[in-house]
This record gives structure tokens, C-alpha cells and sequence, in this order.
């Protein structure tokens, strides 16, 4: 998968996730709007006195499911901070107008500022935070600010606005009835109390704002390592990419498997370097996901072929099995591209591959400035030299004495003739820089 695409990815990722945050902040609108016209129902000593607050949370209940059909239907970014706008306007306007179907609401409007009904614009925007949009949060946390600082120009403006009774000289000593008088004053809107709300509305907004920016911080950040893994999954194995660190070598028991091209050398000097460059594509093509679909580590690209483990860098309870499975897709991979070639009028391609099971090592190698995962042993040695005799077998899979055993311990009855259905038993030979003779099994 491309960088380019996994970019996209993601940003439809955020994109959907915002979308399901406006649609649960609908949700929780719903329950709020459900929850307070029960209040007001319950608790209204006039039948017609809810109606006018339920009007009200029936608008602001459309407004979130605007919203939600926004986001669904891909409307332009300008739509949302337009509507979060109206929410705020719509809360403050709820707030401090007066209700004109209950009697009882005689309230100057001066007064409302003196309670704690700003909450209501805190509330708005903690439900934007689940937007998933630090920049929403802010807008309607301005908006609300603004809102609420136009209710007070108006209610400013208003005929009868100001204090009824004069502060008290001096202030200090004077009796506190006559203090108490003088704060709670109805028709008087306090500059200290106004500018405490908004100070509260602020610091929620700016907190809220940056939590949300953090977390999608977070997640983008996330995001840009699963994409730097799957980049660098193109050149190792996810397994390896899937390690945070290897703290010195890990001794494991593992199958080693080697496959590559018989006479790509010769070939390479016959044919131009782009044919050799496709030639080796297509044969990775063909067999490196047998690796994989056997849950095998890709440890190396060499040249005309590669290297896989089963076991590293965690073992399992099947991993001879799996390498001798993968062994034989392999050969059975190349068997169907050369039949593709033959009927193109290409020739075949002849395949070596070479099995073995024992003790390794996985460790760093390297320098300052470059390290590496490797895969070490004997048993690594000895695989690449089974792949080897292939060439003078003249078949297409030799394994180990020592990986059948395995097989036969890891595998079932069954399996384990099926998987190594067509070996046949061949003399010991002596490989290539080893003093003993080592049991091997081959398949044509």
C-alpha cells in the first residue's frame, strides 16, 4: 500500500471519526433536551409555561441534527462553525429572555446574569469536544463569549437598567444589610460577576480546546508510525517492523528456509538489465507471499533470492510445519508461472530451495551509524548450503533430517504425510564447509 493512500486513509479516518462525534454529541443533545422539558413539565406551575423553553430546546436540537447531516453529506467546513454559532446565540437567547407564558417569570433580565446559568454555555462546549475538532471547540467557545457579551449590551440598553440602591459610602463599615442590598440588586448588572463567566468560559474553552488538539495529536502521531511501518514493511518483514527493540541476541530453535533462481547469472548475461530486473519481480512476486500466508519472517532479499525464518522473532508450535508448507507453495507457485511463461513463449524458470531446523540467534549487527536484525547459526549456514545441492540433485526442494523430525512432531498424522508426500530419502552427504555427513530428504 502506497504512502499516498494510507495518507488518505487517514484523513477519512478523522473525518469519520468526526463525524461519529457530531452524531454522539446529537445523542447526548437528545438525552439533555429530553431530560430538561421533563423538568420543566414536572416542576411548571403552568401548563403553557414549558412550552416556550421546549420550543427553544426543540431548535437547538435541530440545530445538532443539521450538523450531523452536514458531516454526512460532505457540506462545506463553513456550515459547522455557522451552526455552532446559532447554538450559542440560541443558548444565551433561552437564558436570559424572559418567558412571556409564565407569570411567575418576572426576573429583570439584569438578574439572570447573577446565577449560575452561563453553565449552560460550558455545557455546549464540552459537547463539542466530541467533534474531534480543537478548532470547533474554540469557535463555539468565541461564540458563546460573544453571545453572551451581546446579552449584556442588551440587557444594558434596556429601559430601567441600573442599580436601585446606591453603593454604600464608605463601603468598609457600612452594615451589611445595606451591602447585601447593594450586590443583590436586581436590575444592576455587576462588571465583576460578567467578567468572572467569561474568564470561566475562556479557561474551559482553552482547556477543552487543548485536550482535544492533544489527543488528536496523539492519533496522528499514531497514525505516521503505522505509516512508517508499513513503509518499511515493504523491505522487512512485519514481523521484524512489529519488534520495539531487541535486547540482545535471542537464542531460538527455528526453520530456516533458502530459495533463489538457478542460473540467473547466466541469464543476466544474455538479456539486457531491465529483463533481469522484471525477471526478479516477477519471481519474488510469485513466491515471497508464501512467507507470509505460512506466517514466516521475509529476513532478507538476496540477489536472485531470499531468506524467510519460522520462529523469529517469536516461536511458535507449528513453525516446521509452516516452513515446510511454505517450501512446497513455493515450488508449486514457480510450477504455475512457468506453465504462464511457456504459454507466452518465455522459458521456465528452475528454482532451488533448501530447508533445515536447529538453534539461531537474532541479534544487531552493525555499526554507529547503521544496525540491523540478523539471523545467525550453524543452522542458517547449513540451509543456504541445502539450497545449494539442489543444483546437483537436480531437484527443486531439499530439507534436513532434522527438519522432517521436527515436522513429524509438530504435524498431526495426517498432515504430516501430506506435507511431506513426495520426498524421497536421499544418501548423507557432506555440504560445503562442514566435516559431517548431514540426512536429506528431496522433492523433485
Amino acid at each position: 500500500m502506497g504512502l499516498d493512500t494510507l495518507a488518505r486513509e487517514h484523513r477519512a479516518a478523522f473525518r469519520r471519526a468526526e463525524i461519529e462525534g457530531l452524531k454522539l454529541a446529537f445523542y447526548a443533545r437528545a438525552v439533555a433536551v429530553a431530560a430538561i422539558s421533563t423538568f420543566l413539565i414536572v416542576f411548571s406551575n403552568y401548563y403553557t409555561a414549558p412550552l416556550y423553553h421546549m420550543a427553544l430546546l426543540l431548535a437547538l436540537l435541530g440545530l445538532g441534527g443539521l450538523s450531523v447531516l452536514a458531516a454526512r453529506r460532505g457540506w462545506p467546513a463553513w456550515t459547522f462553525y455557522v451552526g455552532a454559532a446559532l447554538d450559542a446565540a440560541l443558548v444565551a437567547f433561552a437564558i436570559l429572555y424572559p418567558n412571556p407564558f409564565d407569570p411567575e417569570d418576572i426576573l429583570p433580565p439584569a438578574a439572570r446574569f447573577k446565577f449560575d446559568n452561563s453553565l449552560y454555555l460550558l455545557v455546549l462546549v464540552a459537547h463539542y469536544a466530541l467533534s474531534f475538532s480543537a478548532r470547533l471547540v474554540l469557535w463555539v467557545g468565541a461564540s458563546a463569549a460573544a453571545a453572551w457579551l451581546g446579552a449584556a449590551l442588551w440587557v444594558m440598553s434596556q429601559p430601567g437598567f441600573g442599580p436601585r440602591s446606591p453603593a454604600p459610602e464608605p463601603w468598609i463599615g457600612a452594615p451589611d444589610a445595606q451591602r447585601l442590598v447593594y450586590l443583590t440588586d436586581p436590575w444592576d448588572l455587576r462588571v465583576l460577576t460578567l467578567s468572572k463567566q467569561m474568564i470561566l468560559l475562556g479557561l474551559v474553552t482553552g482547556t477543552v480546546a487543548l485536550g482535544v488538539a492533544r489527543a488528536r495529536r496523539l492519533v496522528a502521531r499514531q497514525a505516521e508510525a503505522e505509516r512508517g511501518r508499513a513503509n518499511l514493511a515493504r523491505y522487512v518483514s512485519p514481523n521484524v517492523t512489529s519488534l520495539s527493540a531487541v535486547k540482545g541476541p535471542t537464542r531460538a530453535t527455528a526453520a530456516i528456509l533458502f530459495v533463489d533462481i538457478v542460473g540467473f547469472t547466466r541469464f543476466t548475461e544474455e538479456v539486457d538489465p531491465e529483463h533481469a530486473v522484471e525477471l526478479l519481480r516477477d519471481f519474488f512476486r510469485h513466491v515471497a507471499p508464501c512467507v507470509g500466508s505460512h506466517g514466516g519472517t521475509l529476513d532478507k532479499y538476496l540477489g536472485d533470492g531470499l531468506m524467510a525464518t519460522f520462529g523469529l522473532p517469536v516461536a511458535g508450535k507449528r513453525d516446521a510445519v509452516d516452513a515446510l508448507a511454505a517450501a512446497r507453495d513455493m515450488a508449486q507457485a514457480v510450477t504455475a508461472w512457468n506453465a504462464e511463461r511457456v504459454a507466452t513463449g518465455q522459458p521456465t524458470v528452475k528454482v532451488g530451495i533448501g530447508v533445515h531446523w536447529g538453534p539461531v540467534v537474532l541479534t544487531e549487527i552493525g555499526g554507529e551509524h547503521r544496525v540491523e536484525l540478523a539471523t545467525l547459526g550453524d543452522t542458517v549456514n547449513v540451509a543456504s548450503r541445502l539450497q545449494e545441492a539442489t543444483r546437483g540433485l537436480d531437484v527443486a526442494v531439499v530439507i534436513s533430517g532434522a527438519l522432517r523430525w521436527a515436522v513429524l512432531s509438530q504435524a498431526d498424522l495426517e498432515e504430516a504425510i501430506t506435507l511431506l508426500d513426495g520426498f524421497l530419502a536421499q544418501p548423507p552427504v557432506q555440504l560445503r564447509g562442514r566435516a559431517h555427513l548431514i540426512e536429506i530428504w528431496t522433492l523433485a
